[in-house]
């Protein structure tokens, strides 16, 4: 069903949609939007000024450009409204239906949940998330983190260690679910829920070497990944656990042979 209806008059015609006359003017092969008026009459003399040069003021330009960016906006609602079943024939019918849309409530729903949103079946809700704030945006990505832990933890490990999230589940697999020194699952909590194991990598490579828990990957930085470092620890402890031995030793040998400290 078409929604223009000729007036009669080159460049006027009546919009279904609107409700409106709209009048245009072409000029060096070019068409001109001049604006919409209520009545024929209007509209036709408004085509006869600009005729003769006489152009609509700059308030009905804005209001011209502002129906084309109101239409813009109802697009977005048309779009997010009919992802589903409804009733609808087309975004005309759509936009005749519903009406402009409002400065708060801008998302568009089902009254009766049971039927398919339509024409006898929608109302305007304020949205969740006011996206034309930036506290708005900033809760509605934090909420949308929260909803999609996998897709941002496959995000961070391709932008840092040039993984995916599916090579990360391969090595831990491959670990079989342990840290990759100890050998023990993670242990560590953020919010009451247990960490991942960490991506250790070559800092000057960036080349993956394995995953730790955070007590390993911690220890490994802190000794600033010195193998000379790691060693000497190795050998102090091995020292004090000798001496430790031979301390033990003696007192056992002294308690029984009831010789005291």
């Amino acid at each position: 069903m078409s929604t223009k209806v000729e007036s009669g008059v080159p460049g006027v015609y009546w919009e279904n949609d609107r409700k409106g006359w709209r009048v245009y003017i072409e000029r060096d092969g070019k068409k001109f939007y001049l604006g919409r008026r209520k009545s024929l009459d209007e509209a036709i003399q408004l085509r006869r000024n600009a005729d003769v040069g006489v152009l609509p003021v700059d308030e009905e330009k804005k209001a011209a450009l502002f129906d084309k960016m109101a239409r813009l906006r109802m697009r977005a609602v048309w779009r997010e409204a009919t992802k589903g079943e409804h009733g609808w024939a087309s975004f005309d019918e759509f936009v005749v239906s519903v009406g402009d849309r409002p400065k708060v409530e801008r998302r568009l729903v089902a009254k009766d949940e049971s039927r398919p949103i339509g024409p006898d079946n929608f109302q305007w809700v304020k949205p969740r998330f006011d996206h034309q704030t930036k506290e708005g945006r900033s809760e509605y990505l934090k909420a949308h983190r929260a909803a999609n832990p996998l897709l941002y933890k496959g995000k961070h490990f391709l932008k840092k260690f040039g993984i995916t999230l599916a090579d990360y589940q391969a090595k831990l697999e491959e670990q079989k679910g342990v840290c990759a020194i100890c050998a023990k699952p993670e242990s560590g909590t953020r919010n009451g829920i247990v960490r991942w194991l960490n991506v250790d990598h070559n800092h000057e490579t960036n080349e993956v070497r394995g995953l730790l828990c955070t007590n390993c990957n911690v220890a490994v930085g802190m000794m600033f990944e010195d193998r000379n470092i790691m060693r000497a620890a190795i050998t102090y402890l091995d020292e004090w656990d000798g001496v430790e031995m031979r301390i033990d030793t003696a007192a056992s040998i002294n308690g029984t042979l009831g010789l005291g400290a």
